[in-house]
């Protein structure tokens, strides 16, 4: 893979990062006083102006120090410790998230509000195309929010907010630099972001890295092991990856408003972990990988009061165009012979979303807007033959329409969402056309100074997309043989949220609950044999072969669950203490026949503590994963594992800002972990105990 223009860029901007924090540090000054933490706006609302306090549907945000702790290559391992979160992976170079049981096509991944736009739902084995490294603040929206944001946002949506195109950088130079060390296969990661900001201009530059080896794990990957299948004691084959993402942007700005435009390049490769050969001399026969390039332009702005009764007119737009291959490197006598191209996807996308925020009318406050999506994708094989998903266009426009008052009780919230959808698939020439319709209604009430009392209810549609129409064959890097179906209809979503929570004081807790009652319900359904075990078919389809049979399906699902977490501030001052306990479940079930629903996320409790000692912090976590034994028609059971976490850091202060090093500890128990939302389950287990040394600084001059 070229990395030429990545690399030359990195130079430049890492001198920076090498030379400048050991000046800070020379100048280092007694620390100052601790700064007021900024209020958190969850950017993804369309208001613009909430806190996830404010909003009526569960909201996480993570920033400043809770970032930097949670802080992974993948979004799935960044948020998997949030109530209600949980990833789904095929190994390290891959962690989709999971939101209450919901994943793939039901969960929106946005780059700074706008679609990440690359083909993570077409398959467990690929990775999204958005960097959390160069982060500065994530967003969680649990439960439906695609009445804003579209089909796929109908199980939650995931904002990965960077510095990019931002019209509020402070004046003169500021930045950040990252690196971290962690001894699991020798893994090396880093980011840098520069900003330079005038009067009227903001310029703006970031790049990030991440490099390991083949990662350490407890046992052997293989559940059974297989006659074809190299598998070391202690090592996950072919699990090594390295990541390159470059980011520039450039901001105008004055009273009139704002607007910027963005580049950014993702270059990503991985490995599908196994290698097939012969596990007894060891002799290579045959291994995958996985090569990513991603090219994004984006342009965002805001005009303020550009006519009597708007406050404020916003714009965005973004494409992309992104390629990912999927290539075999064949060996011939345990030496390297020859690699191919097995597959090759391409996918073509803009996005382009106008919102005119209105001034209150007869005491309501919102947001009318207008969405619009072109995708044009693409995959074949080395032989320039359509793979399990053929060809196919996908285009899609939408108006929309939130509108919030204040009462004296509370908040009131309401809206309503048009779209169309057509799906073009080009090889056979069929053609599917799609009226999803969405409402929704939210309260927020003031049980006293101390409580709210939150209540969201949604009826929300979505669209089927072309894997879920169109897949017909093998994908071999996810040894599985797809099959859609060309008569889904719509699914529909009828959702209840109810959440009550304390949010001042020493004492803090919340409670959520949630009911969704879904008609015409898409799942990946598992094929059987004529004993119930997994059905296994060639690259033809017929019995028997190396790909799991999995097919699209559609019926009745009730999906009910919840979270509850308190905490309390035993100490607060230089010396903090704060201890938490939190559980979350979700239960899955088909209403057609006694069955469940397809790799549910199991139910897990936990306990953990974090303060403060003057400037040294720290944080202990204890989570324990239930096992999953409500599965579905030939899913197998996972059994449970226990996840001990532990943080510490010292942040030194000097006169152009915080440095902070850190010592973090994942599966400090060593625990074999296999996830059960993962097809990869039973043959590539998580990494094995981790410690991670790191240092950031942010500064501004």
């Amino acid at each position: 893979m070229n990395r030429s223009l990545i690399g030359r860029a990195a130079v430049a901007l890492s001198a920076a990062f090498v030379l400048h924090p050991i000046a800070a540090m020379a100048q280092a000054e007694p620390a100052p006083p601790e700064p007021t933490l900024p209020t958190l706006i969850v950017t993804a609302d369309p208001l613009g102006d909430r806190t996830a306090d404010e909003l009526a549907q569960p909201t996480i945000v993570l920033s400043g120090e809770a970032l930097n702790r949670k802080r992974r290559a993948t979004i799935g391992e960044m948020l998997s410790d949030e109530l209600g979160v949980s990833s789904s992976d095929s190994g390290p170079g891959v962690g989709r998230p999971v939101i209450r049981g919901q994943s793939g096509a039901r969960v929106l991944v946005l780059d700074n509000g706008i679609r990440s736009m690359d083909v993570s739902t077409i398959g467990a084995d690929h990775a999204n195309g958005v960097d959390v490294l160069i982060a500065d603040q994530v967003e969680v929206i649990k439960g439906p929010y695609a009445l804003i944001h579209g089909s796929g946002a109908s199980g939650g949506v995931v904002n990965i907010r960077n510095r990019r195109i931002n019209p509020d950088a402070d004046p003169g130079l500021s930045g950040s630099g990252y690196f971290s060390y962690g001894d699991n296969a020798d893994e090396r990661t880093g980011a840098a972001n520069l900003e330079l900001g005038t009067r009227h201009l903001n310029l703006q530059a970031d790049y990030s890295a991440r490099r390991t080896g083949d990662f350490d794990i407890p046992g052997f990957a293989q559940l059974d092991p297989a006659a074809d299948v190299i598998d070391r004691e202690g090592t996950l084959e072919n699990s090594n990856l390295s990541a390159d993402n470059l980011g520039l942007s450039a901001t105008t700005h004055g009273d009139a408003g704002w607007f910027g435009v963005g580049f950014s390049r993702l270059e990503t490769e991985y490995g599908i972990p196994g290698m097939e050969g012969d596990p007894v001399t060891g002799e290579i026969d045959e291994f995958e990988r996985i090569l990513i390039e991603q090219d994004r332009f984006e342009a965002r702005g805001q005009l303020n009061a550009p006519l009597v009764g708007v406050e404020a007119l916003r714009v965005k737009f973004a494409h992309t165009d992104y390629t990912q291959q999927e290539v075999g490197f064949v060996f011939a006598g345990g030496v390297f012979d020859d690699s191919e191209v097995e597959a090759d996807f391409s996918n073509k996308e803009y996005e382009a979303r106008v919102e005119l925020i209105h001034a209150p009318i007869a005491g309501l406050s919102g947001v009318v807007g207008l969405q619009f999506n072109d995708r044009d994708y693409a995959a074949r094989d080395d032989a320039g033959s359509d793979l399990y998903v053929p060809p196919t266009d996908t285009r899609g426009g939408a108006i929309f329409l939130v509108e919030e008052a204040e009462r004296a009780w509370g908040r009131i919230e309401f809206g309503a969402r048009l779209a169309q959808v057509e799906l073009d698939q080009r090889s056979d020439g069929i053609s599917r056309d799609f009226t999803p319709i969405s409402l929704s209604a939210g309260t927020v009430t003031d049980l006293d100074a101390a409580h709210h009392l939150k209540l969201y209810a949604t009826r929300t549609q979505r669209a089927p997309v072309a894997e879920e129409l169109f897949a017909d064959g093998p994908h071999g890097a996810a040894g599985t043989f797809e099959r859609g179906d060309t008569e889904l209809k719509e699914e529909t979503n009828n959702t209840l949220d109810l959440g009550i929570d304390r949010h001042l004081g020493p004492w803090l807790w919340q409670v959520n609950v949630f009911y969704n009652r879904a008609q015409d319900y898409i799942y990946l359904a598992t094929d059987v044999d004529g004993n119930g075990d997994p059905l296994f078919v060639d690259d033809t389809g017929a019995a028997p072969g190396d790909n799991l049979s999995v097919r699209y399906v559609q019926g009745g699902v009730d999906l009910l669950g919840g979270e509850a977490e308190t905490s309390f501030q035993l100490l607060e001052g230089p010396i903090s203490l704060r201890s938490r306990v939190f559980v979350d479940t979700v239960r899955g079930r088909l209403r057609d026949g006694d069955g469940n629903l397809p790799r549910i996320t199991p139910t897990r409790y936990g306990v953990g503590i974090d303060g403060n000692l003057q400037q040294v912090g720290y944080a202990l976590t204890l989570t324990q994963v239930g096992d999953q034994n409500k599965t579905a028609r030939g899913e197998t059971a996972t059994d449970g594992y226990t996840l001990l976490s532990a943080d510490l850091s010292y942040t030194l202060r000097t006169a152009n800002g915080p440095i902070e090093l850190a010592l973090r500890g994942r599966n400090l128990l060593d625990e074999e972990i296999r996830r059960h939302t993962s097809f990869f389950k039973d043959r590539a287990p998580l990494p094995g105990r981790a410690v991670f040394a790191s240092i950031r600084y942010d500064f501004a001059m």
